[in-house]
C-alpha cells in the first residue's frame, strides 16, 4: 500500500483571534459538565464550545495566536485537564446509574466523545503545532514563515499516521 500526502495552503482570509476568545469558549466549562436541568444538553453544549475553540485555533491565525502568547497553552491544558476530569467523573457515574434508558445513554456518550474529541484537538493537535513551529522556524513571526512551517509539520504529522511499515523512504 502506498500513501501520497499532500499539503495546499491558500492565505488566510480569517483574523488572528483574541486569546480572550478562545479562553471565553473552553475556562469554566468543566463545571458545566455536569450540572444543569439537562446534564446530555449542557455536555453537548460544552462540546460545542471545545469544537468553536479549536476553529479558532486551526490554520495560521490560531498559530499566531498561540506563538504571541505563550501563556494561552499553559491555561488551555489547564482547562483541558479540567474537562478531562469532568467527563471521567461522568463516565463513572454513567457506570453506576442504570437510571437512563439505551436512548439517554446513547445521547450522553455521544456528548462526553464529543468532549473528548475537542480537548484531544486543542491540546494534541492546535497546541503540538505551535509547540513544533515555535521549534522549526526559530521565533519567525512573518506570515510566510508561519505557513511553510505549519505545512511542514502537517505533513510530517499525516507521514507519522501513515504507519508505514517496512518502507524505507518518505520526501517533502
Amino acid at each position: 500500500m502506498c500513501g501520497i500526502i499532500a499539503v495546499v495552503r491558500r492565505p488566510s482570509t480569517r483574523a488572528t483571534p483574541t486569546s480572550h476568545s478562545v479562553l471565553d469558549l473552553v475556562a469554566g466549562q468543566a463545571a458545566l459538565l455536569v450540572s444543569g436541568p439537562d446534564v446530555t444538553d449542557t455536555i453537548a453544549a460544552v462540546g460545542a464550545h471545545l469544537a468553536e475553540a479549536d476553529a479558532l485555533l486551526r490554520g495560521v491565525p490560531g498559530l499566531r495566536l498561540l506563538l504571541a502568547e505563550p501563556s494561552l497553552g499553559p491555561a488551555l491544558v489547564h482547562h483541558c485537564d479540567e474537562l478531562l476530569a469532568a467527563v471521567e467523573q461522568e463516565e463513572q457515574r454513567l457506570e453506576q446509574d442504570g437510571n437512563l434508558s439505551t436512548k439517554q445513554l446513547e445521547a450522553r456518550n455521544q456528548a462526553l466523545i464529543a468532549v473528548r474529541d475537542g480537548v484531544w484537538a486543542i491540546t494534541r493537535d492546535r497546541l503540538r503545532a505551535a509547540e513544533v513551529v515555535s521549534r522549526l522556524n526559530g521565533g519567525a513571526m512573518h506570515t510566510g514563515s508561519l505557513e511553510a512551517f505549519l505545512s511542514i509539520h502537517q505533513a510530517l504529522s499525516a507521514i507519522d499516521r501513515l504507519e508505514v511499515r517496512g518502507r524505507d523512504s518518505a520526501g517533502l
